[in-house]
C-alpha cells in the first residue's frame, strides 16, 4: 500500500521499513517489497524448479498449521535458495486495490497492465469492478479500459491507516473533501467556541509529519492550516470530538462542518473504533488465537476464539508465549490474543464440590488457580444452608457453576461432586 500523502506511486507506506523481504528494496525510501502470488512471472530454468520444489515441500510441511499457505510457502523457499533473483513490477504496471481506488490519480493509463481486485471485502469486489468499467458481459466482450478521475480526488476512499478500501466509485467522490472553500456560516452548526474549548487532545511529535496519532477510541481532527474564523487550535495535535460516535459521523459528516465552520478544506479526521467484546473463552482444550483488528493482509477471519494447530503450540509457554507474537507478525498487527485452555487435571480424591477454572477468574485474577481443581466449600454447604451437610450433585454441579461463573465474568466453569 502507499503512504496516505503519496505523490508517485513509490511513494510506499511506512509499514514496509520492517514489513515484507528484507532483501527487496523499492522506492525512494528503500522499503521492503511485500511479494503477493496473486500475479507472478517465472522463467524457465533449473534454478526455478528448486524454487518451486522447495515450495511445495514447504507447503506440504505445513499443511496443518493455518496460514501456511502458498504465499508463506514461497516467502520461504525465497529465503532458502539466496541463488533466485526477484524483480518488482512497478505499482503503476501491475495495480493493486490500494493504487487503483486510492490512488488513482497517480496512474498513467497506458502503463497499467492489470489492476488486482484486493485491498478489500469480497463483498465489494463485483460493485467496485463494475464502477471502474471491468465487470464484462459475456454477451457483448469489449476492451476493458479506465480513464483517470478528471476532479483531482480519488476514485476511492480507504480507511483511516491508508489501506483497505471502504466506498469506491461514485460514492467515494461524493464523500470526497471539497475542493473549494465551504462558506463560513454553515446552517448545520454544530461547534460553539465554548464547546471546542473543552475538546481534548493530544502532544504533537512534529508538525512537518503530523502530530502524533492518539490510540484511544473516538473520533479525531486534525487542521494542518488551522481554524482562521474561531478560535479553535488544532494545528499541532489531534483534538477528540464527543458528538460523533460512529465512524461515517466522524469521517463525512464532522469532517464537512469543521471545514465550513473554520473556513478551511483540509480538515483530516481519524476514527479509532471501540474494541469488540472479547467473545467467551472457549472450554475444549487446545491453544486458541483472536484478532480483535482482524487480518485483512492475510484474510484471516477470526470473529471468536480460533484454535490452533496442536503441533506447532503444544503447551501453554508455546501457546501463550510465542502465538501472539507470530499472528502479529503475520497479520501486520499488534492486538492477537493468545489462550491456552488446559485439560482438567485428575478428579480429586477428597469428598466434597470442585470447580476447575481452565481459564481463570477474569474478575478476580488472584483467585483461582487454573491448573488444579478448587474445593468449593460454600459449594459444600450451599444446599443445607451452612450446617455442614455436603451439597447434592444438582447444587454443586448445577447452582455453584452459574454462580461462579457471573462472579469470575467467565463462561467455561467445569464444576465436580465426588461424592466417594
Amino acid at each position: 500500500m502507499l503512504s496516505i500523502e503519496s505523490k508517485t506511486v513509490d511513494d510506499i507506506a511506512e509499514t514496509y521499513a520492517t514489513r515484507g523481504m528484507k532483501d527487496i528494496l523499492v522506492g525512494p525510501s528503500k522499503r521492503r517489497a511485500d511479494i503477493n502470488t496473486g500475479l507472478f512471472v517465472m522463467r524457465d530454468s533449473p534454478i526455478v524448479y528448486d524454487l518451486m520444489l522447495t515450495t511445495m515441500r514447504i507447503f506440504k510441511d505445513q499443511e496443518f498449521v493455518h496460514g501456511h499457505y502458498q504465499q508463506y510457502s514461497l516467502v520461504q523457499a525465497l529465503d532458502k535458495l539466496p541463488g533466485v533473483h526477484v524483480g518488482v513490477a512497478g505499482s503503476d504496471r501491475l495495480t493493486n486495490g490500494n493504487v487503483f481506488w486510492g490512488h488513482r490519480e497517480l496512474l498513467k493509463v497506458s502503463d497499467v497492465i492489470s489492476v488486482h481486485a484486493n485491498w478489500m471485502t469480497s463483498a465489494m469486489k463485483i460493485p467496485c469492478l463494475k464502477e471502474a468499467g471491468f465487470w464484462m458481459d459475456k454477451s457483448a466482450p469489449k476492451r476493458l479500459t479506465f480513464k483517470p478521475p478528471t476532479h483531482g480526488r480519488p476514485e476511492g476512499r480507504l480507511d483511516s491507516r491508508g489501506a483497505t478500501l471502504e466506498i469506491c466509485g461514485a460514492d467515494a467522490v461524493a464523500a470526497a473533501p471539497p475542493l473549494t472553500p465551504a462558506p463560513t456560516a454553515p446552517t448545520r452548526q454544530i461547534l460553539n467556541e465554548e464547546a471546542a474549548e473543552k475538546v481534548g487532545g493530544v502532544p504533537a511529535v512534529s508538525a512537518a509529519v503530523g502530530p502524533s496519532r492518539p490510540t484511544e477510541p473516538g473520533c479525531y481532527v486534525w487542521l494542518p492550516s488551522g481554524c482562521p474564523n474561531h478560535k479553535y487550535s488544532a494545528k499541532d495535535v489531534w483534538r477528540k470530538r464527543d458528538d460523533a460516535k460512529v465512524r461515517s459521523r466522524c469521517m463525512i459528516e464532522a469532517k464537512e462542518l469543521l471545514d465550513a465552520w473554520c473556513g478551511t478544506t483540509d480538515a483530516r479526521m481519524l476514527f479509532i473504533a471501540p474494541p469488540p467484546p472479547t467473545p467467551p473463552a472457549p472450554d475444549a482444550p487446545g491453544c486458541y488465537i483472536y484478532m480483535p483488528s482482524g487480518c485483512e493482509k492475510q484474510n484471516f477471519k477470526t470473529p471468536t476464539w480460533r484454535e490452533l494447530s496442536s503441533k506447532d503450540f503444544a503447551d501453554r509457554d508455546m501457546c501463550q508465549g510465542k502465538a501472539a507474537v507470530k499472528h502479529n507478525r503475520w497479520c501486520d498487527v499488534d492486538d492477537a490474543v493468545a489462550l491456552w485452555v488446559p485439560a482438567p487435571p485428575p478428579p480429586p480424591k477428597e469428598l466434597g464440590c470442585f470447580a476447575f477454572l481452565p481459564t481463570g477468574c477474569k474478575d478476580h485474577p488472584m483467585i483461582a488457580n487454573t491448573d488444579n481443581w478448587i474445593h468449593d466449600v460454600w459449594g459444600d454447604q450451599m444446599s443445607s444452608g451452612g450446617s455442614g451437610v455436603r451439597a447434592t450433585i444438582a447444587a454443586c454441579e448445577g447452582a455453584r457453576r452459574s454462580n461462579i461463573e457471573a462472579w469470575c465474568g467467565v463462561s467455561n466453569v467445569k464444576m465436580l461432586f465426588n461424592a466417594g
